[in-house]
C-alpha cells in the first residue's frame, strides 16, 4: 500500500512538470522565438483593430500597424490583401528595456501571471511607437527618442536594435525617412520643445546632430508638426513650441534644405491652426481639413499655392464633428489607389507633379457596429471635394498686408507718373510752340523769319503777350485810342488777326492759328483773343 502511495505521488509530481512544461512551451510559443505562420485574407474594407501608429508605403501601397497583441498588420492595396504576422521578442528582451517600461507588479503575484502581465504592458508600449520603414526593413522609433526597434520578419520578433539611450525629450517629434535613413525632428521633454535634428547611424545603432548651416527659424523648438519632402526640401507646418509651460502654435512654412543644411522661414501662412485641424500629405501637397471637417485646404510648396475646396456632403468623412474626429482620424493620401498610371509611369512620376485632383483621400471611420473596429474609405479628390467650389487664397499674411499696402502706394506712384509725363510733355510743346515764335521788343518772328509788322498789329501783339487773353472789345479799343473810329478798329483787328494767321500756317505749318478767338468762359457773349498756347 505505502508503495502504491508513493508510485502515485511520483506520477503526480511528473504530471506537475509536464504541464508546466507544456505551459513555457505555450508562453514562449507567443513571446519568445514567435515562428508564426502568416495569415493571408482579403481585405474587404474592415480592420478589426484600433490603429494607434501606421505607416503607409507608397512604393509598395502597403499600409503597415502593429497592434496592442503583436500582431503586424500589412494592408497591401494593390492585391486588396490583408497578411497578419503574429510577432514575438527573444528571451533577453525585457533586459534591453529600460525600467520605467517594465510594470510594477506585485511580488506576491503568480510568476506565469506577472510574466504575462508584464509582457502584455511592453507589447502594448512596443505598439504605441512610431512604425517607420527604412531599406525595406520596418522600425520603430520610441516616441521620447533614442530607442530604436526593428521588426525581424525572418524569426518573427522585436528586437533593440539600437545601442543609445532613451533621450526622453523628443515626444511629439517627427520621423521621417529621407533617402533610406531615419531622422528624428523636434519634439518635446524636459520641460520644453527643441529644433535638434538627429539621424540614425544604422551602422553604429546611434542617433547623430545634424549640424545645420542656419538654425532652425523658432529658437523654442516644435513639436506635433507636420511634414513632407519635396524635392530634396523638408516642409513644416502646424505644430508649436513651448517654454516655461507657455506654449505657442505655429502658423509658420518653414523648410530645411538637405543639401546646403540650412533652414529658412517662408513666411505666416493665411491659416490659422488648431487642435482640431487635421493635416496629411503627398508629394507636393498639404491636405488641411478645418475644424468642421467641410472644407479641405490645399498647400503646394512647389508653386506655393493654397486654394480651400467643400467637401461633398454625401461623403462620411463630414458626418461627425466631435473634437475627437480630428484627433483620432487616421488619413493618408496617395496618387495610385486608382488605375491611372501602370509601372513605367509609376516609376517616371515619383518626383514629378502630381495634380491635384489625381489625389486620393484615404481614410478609416469607426465601425459602430463592432467593437474597436475601423471601415477604409477612399475616394478620389475629384470625387471627394467639389472642384468647382475652388478659391485661390492669399498663402502668406504678409502678403496680405503687404498687398493692401502697395496698391493704394501704386496707384499713387502711377498718377504721379503720369503727371510727370504729361507736365514733360506740356513743357516740350511750349518749347516747340516758343520755338515756332517769337515776339521781343516789337519784333515778330515766325521759325527765325522776322515779320513786318505795322503800327496797330504791333499794338495788338503787345496787348496780347503781356495778358493771357484780352475780350475783343479791348482790343478795338486800343485802336480807337490811336485815332480811328469804332468800326474801322473793328474792321482793322480782324483784318490784323486773319494776315498773321495766315503767315504762321504758310511759314510754320501748324494747324492751329496764332492768334486764338474764343468765347469767354464767364459770359460766352463775350469774345476773348489770346496768342496761342500749349
Amino acid at each position: 500500500m505505502y508503495i502504491c502511495i508513493v508510485n502515485l505521488c511520483y506520477m503526480l509530481n511528473k504530471i506537475v512538470v509536464i504541464i508546466k512544461l507544456l505551459f513555457c512551451i505555450l508562453f514562449f510559443s507567443q513571446n519568445i522565438f514567435a515562428q508564426s505562420e502568416i495569415i493571408t485574407k482579403n481585405f474587404d474594407g474592415q480592420i478589426d483593430d484600433k490603429i494607434v501608429k501606421y505607416y503607409y508605403d507608397h512604393e509598395s501601397t502597403s499600409l503597415y500597424y502593429l497592434n496592442s497583441s503583436l500582431k503586424l498588420n500589412i494592408v497591401d492595396f494593390k492585391s486588396n490583401k490583408l497578411n497578419i504576422i503574429q510577432l514575438g521578442t527573444d528571451k533577453d528582451f525585457l533586459s534591453t528595456l529600460p525600467n520605467n517600461w517594465v510594470p510594477n507588479i506585485s511580488l506576491n503575484t503568480n510568476k506565469e501571471f506577472k510574466d504575462s502581465q508584464v509582457m502584455t504592458q511592453v507589447h502594448r508600449k512596443i505598439s504605441e511607437l512610431t512604425i517607420i520603414k527604412c531599406s525595406g526593413t520596418l522600425y520603430l522609433v520610441d516616441n521620447g527618442g533614442g530607442m530604436v526597434f526593428k521588426i525581424n520578419l525572418n524569426d518573427y520578433i522585436v528586437e533593440r536594435h539600437d545601442l543609445s539611450f532613451t533621450t526622453m525629450n523628443k515626444f511629439g517629434g517627427d520621423v521621417f525617412n529621407y533617402k533610406n535613413d531615419i531622422y528624428h525632428l523636434g519634439g518635446y521633454g524636459l520641460y520644453s520643445t527643441n529644433s535638434t535634428l538627429l539621424k540614425y547611424n544604422k551602422e553604429y545603432r546611434t542617433w547623430d546632430e545634424v549640424v545645420v548651416s542656419k538654425q532652425f527659424p523658432e529658437p523654442n523648438g516644435i513639436t506635433n508638426h507636420k511634414s513632407l519632402i519635396w524635392q530634396d526640401e523638408y516642409y513644416i507646418i502646424g505644430g508649436n513650441s513651448t517654454r516655461n509651460q507657455k506654449e505657442v502654435k505655429n502658423n509658420n512654412l518653414l523648410k530645411y534644405n538637405f543639401k546646403d543644411k540650412s533652414w529658412s522661414d517662408l513666411g505666416i501662412l493665411n491659416y490659422d491652426f488648431t487642435d482640431r485641424t487635421i493635416i496629411s500629405s503627398n508629394k507636393q501637397y498639404f491636405f488641411i481639413y478645418d475644424a468642421t471637417l467641410e472644407t479641405l485646404f490645399s498647400l503646394n510648396v512647389d508653386k506655393l499655392e493654397l486654394n480651400s475646396y467643400t467637401i461633398n456632403n454625401d461623403k462620411e468623412f463630414n458626418s461627425g464633428k466631435s473634437p475627437e474626429v480630428a484627433k483620432n482620424s487616421i488619413i493618408f493620401n496617395c496618387y495610385h489607389l486608382y488605375d491611372r498610371y501602370n509601372l513605367m509611369e509609376d516609376l517616371e512620376i515619383k518626383s514629378k507633379n502630381i495634380a491635384f485632383e489625381n489625389n486620393s483621400i484615404n481614410y478609416f471611420m469607426a465601425n459602430n457596429n463592432t467593437y474597436q473596429a475601423s471601415i477604409f474609405k477612399s475616394y478620389l479628390v475629384s470625387d471627394f471635394v467639389d472642384l468647382k467650389s475652388k478659391v485661390k487664397l492669399v498663402l502668406f499674411k504678409q502678403n496680405k498686408s503687404r498687398n493692401e499696402f502697395i496698391i493704394p502706394i501704386t496707384i499713387v506712384l502711377v498718377i504721379l507718373i503720369l503727371n510727370t509725363f504729361y507736365k514733360g510733355y506740356k513743357k516740350g510743346k511750349d518749347i516747340i510752340i516758343q520755338k515756332l515764335y517769337s515776339f521781343d521788343e516789337g519784333v515778330l518772328k515766325f521759325k527765325n523769319k522776322e515779320i513786318l509788322l505795322d503800327e496797330n498789329s504791333r499794338l495788338i501783339l503787345e496787348l496780347l503777350s503781356s495778358n493771357d487773353q484780352v475780350s475783343s472789345n479791348d482790343v478795338v479799343g486800343l485802336l480807337v485810342d490811336n485815332g480811328m473810329s469804332m468800326d474801322y478798329a473793328s474792321k482793322i483787328k480782324n483784318k490784323t488777326i486773319e494776315r498773321l494767321n495766315e503767315k504762321f500756317e504758310f511759314i510754320t505749318g501748324s494747324t492751329e492759328n496764332f492768334i486764338q478767338t474764343l468765347k469767354s468762359k464767364e459770359d460766352k457773349r463775350i469774345q476773348v483773343i489770346q496768342l496761342i498756347k500749349a
